[in-house]
Order: structure tokens, then C-alpha cells, then sequence
């Protein structure tokens, strides 16, 4: 069980965006599954939200875990509509132990609505700052968001509802290789108030990856994105090294002799044309549990 409470107070200039904040979480453990929910309160002058979330992990078998996550944004403003908002993601992976193959799915939906006549409003097709898209603004001239790096594919951001589904598989090809693949498609609904239509995108890409060393690895990788609604299609091509520079934690850099811009997709940083550094972390419950263990100089 956890308690939070915040109060952030202005002592010159504009007090109107000042709150108070009340928060708490719980978690338990049952079996091979954990469950967790947490709620916030938040206290403004201009509006005040509520954001709930609930989240589970369940493991059905040796290789299978299924997962959820459920989040719940809702915002009254003191003046204008209620805006509400659910964004959530279900998903089951399937992890072997000593298995050559791996496999994860996963399916992610963003809805609700709103209105963006007053500060605090949430309104499909508006640009929003955080947190959790607290105030909305009509953007000018807008264009299909999310979907590309060229007219009419350069996009703002967008609260318009959403679905995403995310297929990647894994395959040790040998002792030192691995092969990977992954498939994503995104659709953004339509929104009529600022005449945007519906847009569906995917992206394929492929990843080769050869270790030369028990703390290096070198790499290739290529990619497909499409934007179905313009039959725009774009191409990326790139090589990379990777070093393992702490217990599960692996720095890449590489270049990218081809690419593009893709606001829609997680991946977006690695896909742009030029050079490139990232950062990879395999992360569960038992990576922390004792750090006496942690070596630098091992793998």
C-alpha cells in the first residue's frame, strides 16, 4: 500500500494553475499472478481530474504470461464538457525456458471524449499537454497525426481514439545468433469536428543479430512502413553494434543508411535516417532482488 499527497503552491505571479494532489496504490502477490490498482486526485482551480489504473500479470503455464492494463482518465473542468478518456493494453507472451523461440502479442486501444471549449478539456484531434493531456488546443491546418514524415503524413499529436496491434517473434538461429521480426499496426479514428479521417498504418521490420564476443554484438536490421489511406510506403535499412556494458543492460549505436519519421510507433528514435544510440534493459522481477551479485566484469 502506498499514500501520496503534493500541493504545489505559487508565491508570485499567476496562482491559477496551482493544485493539490492525493494519490494511492496497492499490490498483492497470489500465486503466479500480480495485481495492482492506483488512483489520483488532482485538485485545480481549473479543473479537477481523476485517473484510475488497474493492472494484473498472470503466468498460465511455464512459457505463457498473459497481461493487462486499464487506465482510466476523467476530467471535469470548471467550465465546458466532462472529458474522459481509457487507454489500455492486453497482451500474452510466450517465453520458454531454454527454448529457441520466443513470442509476444499485444493489442492497445486509446477512447473517450470531450470537449475543448475551456482549460481542462479532452478533445479527440487536439494537441495536449501533459500531464495526461490535461489542456487541449484545436490545432491549425490539421493533418493526419502519427503516420509518416512527409506531407500529408506529418501529424500533430491526437487524442482521436486509437487501436494498435503488436505481433514480434524471436528465434535463436544458433549458439551466437538471433533472429527477430515484429509487426505493428496502427489505426486512428476519424474526427469530424476538424474534418480528419480514419488512418491505418503498419510497420514490418526484421532484426539479425550476431554475438562476436560474450559483451559485444553486431547487427542489421531493415524496415517496411506503410500508409495505407495515401498508399505512401517507406523503406529503412541500418547496422549497429552492441556492448554490454552492465548486467542486462545493453548500450547500441549504429547508423541508419535509410530511414524515415514515424510519430506513431515506440520504435520512432531508431528509425530516422542517420546515426543513432539507444539504450536496451531486460527488466523483471528477479533483476533487482540482489545486487550484490552485479559484476562489470562479467556478462
Amino acid at each position: 500500500m502506498q499514500l501520496r499527497i503534493a500541493r504545489l503552491q505559487t508565491t508570485r505571479g499567476d496562482g491559477t494553475n496551482d493544485f493539490s494532489t492525493l494519490g494511492g496504490g496497492w499490490e498483492r502477490r497470489s500465486g503466479d499472478a500480480v495485481l495492482s490498482a492506483r488512483y489520483e486526485l488532482y485538485l485545480g482551480a481549473l479543473e479537477t481530474r481523476h485517473l484510475g489504473t488497474a493492472a494484473g500479470a498472470f503466468r498460465v503455464s511455464e512459457p505463457w504470461t498473459l497481461f493487462v492494463r486499464e487506465r482510466v482518465f476523467v476530467s471535469d473542468a470548471a467550465s465546458g464538457p466532462r472529458a474522459t478518456r481509457a487507454e489500455g493494453l492486453f497482451g500474452a507472451a510466450y517465453r520458454p525456458l531454454g527454448g529457441p523461440w520466443q513470442f509476444l502479442a499485444r493489442f492497445d486501444h486509446s477512447l473517450g471524449g470531450g470537449g475543448a471549449a475551456a482549460p481542462g478539456g479532452v478533445a479527440p484531434g487536439s494537441t495536449v499537454s501533459e500531464p495526461f493531456g490535461s489542456v487541449a488546443v484545436v490545432p491549425r491546418n490539421p493533418v493526419p497525426p502519427g503516420v509518416g514524415f512527409s506531407d500529408p503524413r506529418l501529424g500533430l499529436a491526437s487524442l482521436r481514439d486509437s487501436f494498435s496491434l503488436h505481433l514480434a517473434a524471436g528465434v535463436r538461429a544458433g549458439p551466437r545468433q538471433r533472429l527477430a521480426g515484429s509487426w505493428i499496426a496502427h489505426r486512428i479514428g476519424a474526427d469530424q469536428e476538424v474534418g480528419l479521417d480514419a488512418s491505418l498504418t503498419d510497420l514490418l521490420s526484421l532484426h539479425y543479430t550476431v554475438e562476436v564476443h560474450p559483451r559485444w554484438t553486431v547487427g542489421a536490421s531493415t524496415r517496411r512502413f506503410a500508409q495505407h489511406d495515401t498508399g505512401t510506403t517507406s523503406y529503412g535499412a541500418g547496422l549497429e553494434v552492441g556492448h554490454l556494458a552492465w548486467k542486462d543492460l545493453w548500450i547500441l549505436t549504429g547508423y541508419n543508411v535509410s530511414g524515415f519519421r514515424d510519430e506513431a510507433f515506440p520504435i520512432r528514435d531508431r528509425t530516422e535516417e542517420g546515426a543513432f544510440v539507444a539504450v536496451r534493459f531486460k527488466f523483471d522481477e528477479r533483476s533487482l532482488a540482489d545486487l550484490k551479485d552485479v559484476r562489470l566484469d562479467r556478462p
